[in-house]
């Protein structure tokens, strides 16, 4: 099949950068970099976090294990969040998911034992709603533009590989406790 050149008139790389002019595309890209960034990055550092005496003292294969839960956590939450979204105006209902993963995320730094493993792994639950969320808001009212803004939205998703990487160095330099620090 011959591609039908007419739909793709009118696109162009410079026409989709121009949309970045745009604070709600902007800060949606901004928002998906950082919250996939976190989530890769918190599920990288886990199994070395779950294992520190100062945590939970784990094997591999049981932190492995938890890690599974926190992808679990997210699964669920993300069908949970679905029917929430119906009750709630998503901003908000994003915000208070937000505020829960930072508050997990503190309490984990913060306490030690059995409290700051379960903390971390319960991230997951809290990250369930962003994406779908942020990326909704951030194309929202957009019609001609929508194709080429969710292209950037997707591509902001590169947070993945560099959070986790600032992640590490963190974790180099200081600890890995202090490195959770980055995903905040």
């Amino acid at each position: 099949k011959e591609l039908d050149k007419t739909r793709f008139e009118g696109i162009s790389l410079d026409g989709t950068f121009a949309l970045i002019k745009r604070p709600r595309l902007a800060f949606g890209c901004l928002c998906i970099f950082v919250y996939v960034g976190a989530e890769v990055g918190i599920a990288s550092i886990m199994v070395n976090y779950l294992g520190q005496p100062r945590t939970m003292a784990l094997a591999p294969v049981a932190a492995g294990i938890l890690v599974g839960r926190y992808w679990a956590g997210a699964m669920v939450g993300r069908m949970v969040g679905g029917f929430l979204l119906r009750l709630a105006r998503p901003g908000r209902l994003l915000a208070v998911f937000t505020a829960l993963a930072i508050s997990l995320i503190a309490i984990s730094a913060f306490s030690s034992g059995a409290l700051s493993g379960y903390a971390l792994v319960a991230v997951g639950l809290a990250n369930s709603i962003m994406f779908p969320t942020i990326f909704s808001l951030a194309t929202e009212g957009m019609t001609d533009e929508a194709p080429q803004a969710s292209g950037l939205l997707c591509t902001a998703i590169v947070g993945g590989a560099i959070v986790p990487f600032l992640m590490g160095a963190v974790s180099d330099a200081v600890s890995l406790t202090a490195s959770l620090i980055v995903p905040v």
